[in-house]
């Protein structure tokens, strides 16, 4: 006789939604390092305009340091609302992870159950397998009474 778990399919299914969950932080934390590259590329063509710049003003160029003026200004637009995107999406991570935290709980509680149950069955095991051992050795006492039988 093995040891069935009564509540097997509950662990299942919340070992299911934890991997779910995990899924979808992973999926969260690739789109936060995109978000994060596109940021560090729109500073480094921040920092190239910057420069650029200075150069057109070295060399009187009125019209291209106009050009890096919006250009900058453009910029700085979309790194501000990669700065809000950005804050959201942590947001949404942070969410995430709470319910990741709640789902390992869970499934941390089903299998603290699962070993306590199994912890049961198993002395129980023992208590049945030490009495039908006593139960042998007796039956071999009683069938043998003079004593020849040299356990």
């Amino acid at each position: 006789m093995a040891f069935v778990f009564k509540l097997q399919k509950l662990l299942e299914l919340a070992e299911h939604e934890e991997e779910q969950v995990k899924l979808e932080l992973a999926a969260k934390d690739a789109e936060i390092k995109a978000l994060e590259k596109k940021d560090r590329e729109a500073e480094q063509k921040y920092n190239a305009t910057i420069d650029s710049r200075y150069e057109h003003l070295k060399n009187g160029d009125i019209i291209q340091l106009n050009m890096c003026t919006a250009y900058l200004d453009i910029i700085t637009k979309i790194r501000l609302q990669y700065k809000e995107d950005l804050a959201d999406l942590q947001a949404q991570r942070q969410e995430i992870v709470q319910r990741l935290t709640e789902k390992r709980k869970t499934t941390k509680t089903y299998e603290k159950i699962k070993e306590n149950e199994e912890d049961k069955y198993k002395k129980h095991m023992l208590k049945i397998e030490q009495k039908q051992l006593d139960e042998f050795g007796s039956r071999l006492r009683t069938s043998d009474p003079e004593g020849e039988y040299n356990a």
